[in-house]
């Protein structure tokens, strides 16, 4: 019974704050879109979006993919386009994961078939390996950034350098990885 006392006195206290953090609105846009309070006309989720919209553009990936995430499920025209360029930008620059995930299951969903793939043969198929390249992108992307100097591309470069170079294999051996 305290649960909704608290969470309108969280909106009452987000919605007081003249300049919010893109936290901050994140939050805000998940209390507008699940919060029942009908004498605020709640759920709200053009205002949940508009919110993520304003915490996306100051860069906060969760609310990237909160945003898309209800693009998908709104379905007007341009959505799943603006969706996937949301979740790309999430995988691309904040390295997310929940980014890719979202966005493979948008591929395997048919979310973002066009029209030249309805004259595939094998459109499961087509879907499958798009969902699971978005899935290697962001395993990729994540990988390479969890630690500069040790993602899979550094380890990549230098193997093909080791090999093309001789005089780099010894110091090569030599490394403790």
């Amino acid at each position: 019974p305290d649960v909704p006392v608290r969470l309108g006195a969280a909106l009452d206290l987000l919605e007081a704050e003249e300049e919010r953090t893109p936290f901050g609105d994140h939050v805000l846009g998940h209390l507008y879109d699940e919060l029942e309070n009908e004498a605020r006309g709640l759920p709200d989720r053009e205002r949940a979006m508009a919110a993520w919209r304003r915490s996306a553009e100051n860069g906060h990936g969760d609310a990237a993919v909160s945003l898309a995430r209800a693009l998908r499920d709104r379905g007007a025209e341009g959505d799943a386009a603006e969706a996937a360029r949301l979740l790309g930008d999430g995988v691309s620059q904040q390295n997310s994961l929940t980014a890719a995930l979202v966005l493979s299951r948008m591929h395997r969903g048919g979310s973002l078939d066009g029209d030249w793939e309805l004259e595939t043969t094998d459109l499961d198929g087509l879907r499958c390996a798009r969902a699971l390249d978005a899935l290697r992108e962001g395993v990729q992307q994540a990988w390479d950034a969890a630690g500069l100097g040790f993602g899979v591309s550094d380890a990549v470069s230098a193997a093909r350098a080791s090999w093309e170079t001789p005089s780099l294999m010894g110091s090569l051996r030599a490394a403790t990885f």
